[in-house]
Parts: C-alpha cells; sequence; structure tokens
C-alpha cells in the first residue's frame, strides 16, 4: 500500500510542478498592492475596500468607475479564483464607461478569511447581500455570478427578492450531482498529498466534494423577483448544461432568458467575454 501511495504522491507532485508557476503568474490571490500595480496606467483606477457583516464574517471588495452612476453590476467568482478573475471585464471600457462595476472576494477565498470556506450558502451569501445593501442602497444593482458563484449569486437573489434589478447565472452549479469530480479532487485533500497541493486548489477541492450538500441551500427559488439570464456552454464537461435548465425550469413564472453557447465548456468568462459584456449591458438596459 505504501509504495502505491508513494506513486501517486510522485505524480501529483509532477502535474502541480508544472502547475504552480501557472498559479502564480496568474495571481488566484492578489494582495492590496499587487493590484494598485496590476492596474497602474488603465483608464480606471481599482477602489479597494473592506465589509464586514453583522455576523462578523469580512469580505474584500474592488470596484472601478464612476461610483455615482445609478447602475451598479456585481460579479462573483467561482473556483479557484477570486475576484481577479474578473480581470478583463474590469478593464473593459465598454462596460465601465456604461456602469460601476464592483466585485468581492467570495468568503473563504483571496483576502476573505482565506481558507476558512463556509459549507452554508446563507454563511456565504449574508456578507454580499449586506454589501449590496449599504454601499449600494438605492441603486440598480445587476448580479453576475459564474460556476460557483453563480450559486451563491441565486442565494443572493433569494434573499433579496425585487431590491435586485437583474440576476445573470453563467455556467452556474444549481442541481446536486449535475457536475464531474476529478479523481484528483479526493487526492488533493487527502493527508499524504494534500500539503504539496497549493492552498487555493485546497479550498476549491473541499467546496467541491461538499457541494451536494452547499446546494440544499438554493431552497427558495420562489423568492427570486427580477430579470433573469442563464448563460452556459453547450459543451460544458464539468458543471453540466442540465444545471441551466434546471434553473430555468425553477424560475418558469419570470420568463428567464436561456443562451446556450455552442462548442463551449466551462470557459465562458474566457472565450465568450465580448458576448458576456453584451448581455451585461442588455439585461441593464431593459
Amino acid at each position: 500500500m505504501f509504495p502505491r501511495k508513494l506513486v501517486t504522491l510522485c505524480f501529483i507532485a509532477l502535474c502541480l510542478s508544472s502547475c504552480i508557476p501557472n498559479f502564480q503568474i496568474g495571481k488566484l490571490r492578489r494582495s492590496n498592492r499587487q493590484i494598485v500595480k496590476h492596474y497602474k496606467g488603465e483608464q480606471h483606477q481599482p477602489t479597494i475596500g473592506s465589509f464586514t457583516a453583522s455576523n462578523g464574517t469580512a469580505i474584500r471588495t474592488i470596484a472601478f468607475g464612476d461610483s455615482t452612476r445609478n447602475k451598479v453590476v456585481v460579479l462573483l467568482h467561482g473556483s479557484p479564483a477570486s475576484m481577479n478573475i474578473w480581470d478583463v471585464f474590469f478593464t473593459d471600457t465598454s462596460l465601465v464607461n456604461h456602469c460601476y462595476v464592483a466585485a468581492c472576494d467570495r468568503v473563504g477565498y483571496g483576502y476573505s478569511d482565506y481558507g476558512n470556506y463556509p459549507y452554508s450558502l446563507d454563511v456565504q451569501a449574508l456578507p454580499v447581500v449586506e454589501w449590496i445593501q449599504t454601499k449600494f442602497a438605492g441603486k440598480q444593482v445587476y448580479l453576475v455570478g459564474s460556476s460557483y458563484g453563480g450559486t451563491l449569486a441565486a442565494k443572493v437573489a433569494m434573499l433579496m427578492g425585487n431590491r435586485l434589478s437583474g440576476l445573470m447565472l453563467v455556467s452556474a452549479s444549481t442541481l446536486p450531482k449535475f457536475e464531474k469530480t476529478y479523481q484528483a479532487t479526493y487526492l488533493t485533500t487527502h493527508w499524504y498529498s494534500r500539503w504539496i497541493v497549493p492552498s487555493a486548489i485546497r479550498i476549491a477541492s473541499r467546496e467541491k466534494l461538499a457541494h451536494t450538500q452547499i446546494l440544499d441551500g438554493l431552497n427558495a427559488w420562489d423568492k427570486i423577483d427580477t430579470k433573469v439570464y442563464i448563460l452556459h456552454g453547450a459543451e460544458d464537461g464539468l458543471v453540466y448544461v442540465q444545471n441551466a435548465f434546471y434553473s430555468e425550469s425553477q424560475l418558469l413564472r419570470l420568463k428567464p432568458k436561456l443562451f446556450f453557447f455552442p462548442g463551449r465548456r466551462h470557459n465562458l468568462l474566457w472565450q465568450e467575454r465580448p458576448a458576456l459584456i453584451k448581455l451585461i449591458r442588455e439585461i441593464s438596459e431593459q
């Protein structure tokens, strides 16, 4: 048994040795100073902040554009990631010149209580809801969530009802057990191999393995009361398209718009950015 584990461990180490530099380059978790440096010279500079919810949970936030605008787009990332996965959206002038664009690190990721991921959508959603209600009171807020960020976006929409002006679910996981779990996911959380795995990957793996339980928190679809767009890659082999159909079925009374992207997988943020920005603008202009 030990030699077999050793071989497995060596295999993981070999795989990650080529991946870790990419994680560093991608900066899945940037400090405030690194963020300021990253956007130096851009037309719109970031406003970095933090917000502490009534339950004591603190999240790091970022925003771009004119804060006096009445339309606000809030972006929620998936995993493994942080708010800077939206980099190209923050710097897209066709979006930032149209509305105020904000995002946050989800709890457990980035610099929002990093590593302490809560296995409850209620705990995850509370700081986002209170942040939106406090910072963007009286404004039109359009919530966009990608992948597991879409799961959280759906929960936030359930809690906010008609106080949201629009909801966009991008490759969102909403249907228990209809997503792929790779064998490596289990290995990254095992005691004999997790020490060589980047912490961001370990956090994402723990979330992945608990996601069926987490999705029990999506229990109030009838409370969502806003315009809804659902976007999904037709060939998504990670979060299956059944998730999009399920979300649509739960929201038929709202007549959600469903968009499928032929040939696309779980990569819409990168491969279909112009289309996503066009649809964000569309939902905010109706």
